[in-house]
């Protein structure tokens, strides 16, 4: 039998408006450190494997012992929600496009909905499909949750993956003291 310390990360980032990519990179940074004080092994992670932690295990189990030989979880569950939701707005389809909107079909008498003004041109299609008069296009199904269209442009930039390449850069800023939301912003663009 062991004993183990239970521990909740809290990213502060309470409200989706507070999620940005600068928010999320500084996040990760912090769950370095802060898990990094319960285990040391942590501190040396890079961004992209602390972001694999925090997608595939919710609950973190230190690899070391405290000064009582306590073993620590780390619950991470709110970084969890941080990432899906950033996901979300930089990598699905048409509903993390800045152009996003949902409408009905002005030239019908139905409530067919349509995308970046893509209108399905027969509303029957979309009864057939989803047994009543609304629902989403077939037209433009292909695109709604994976991929988005050609003139896609995502409310968060870059892509979580991009996001932890910056770590370098970033990181050196950190050291010497030059980091600033501005900095980040410029290496993002």
């Amino acid at each position: 039998m062991e004993l183990i310390r239970d521990f909740r990360y809290e990213s502060g980032l309470d409200r989706n408006d507070k999620i940005s990519p600068e928010s999320v990179f500084q996040m990760l940074v912090e769950i370095r450190r802060e898990i990094g004080k319960l285990d040391t092994s942590f501190e040396k992670l890079s961004l992209r494997e602390i972001l694999k932690v925090v997608d595939n295990n919710p609950r973190y189990k230190t690899k070391g012992y405290d000064e009582l030989g306590i073993k620590g979880v780390v619950d991470v569950s709110d970084a969890r929600r941080v990432i899906s939701f950033y996901r979300s707005y930089s990598e699905r389809g048409c509903e993390s496009c800045t152009s996003f909107k949902e409408t009905g079909d002005p030239t019908q008498n139905s409530k067919v909905l349509s995308y970046c003004n893509l209108f399905e041109p027969d509303p029957e299609k979309v009864k057939g499909e989803t047994g009543n008069d609304f629902g989403f296009s077939p037209t433009i199904r292909k695109y709604i949750f994976v991929g988005g269209c050609d003139s896609r442009t995502p409310k968060f930039s870059p892509k979580i993956d991009q996001l932890v390449e910056f770590e370098e850069l970033a990181e050196l800023r950190i050291s010497t003291n030059t980091f600033s939301n501005q900095n980040l912003e410029n290496a993002l663009v």
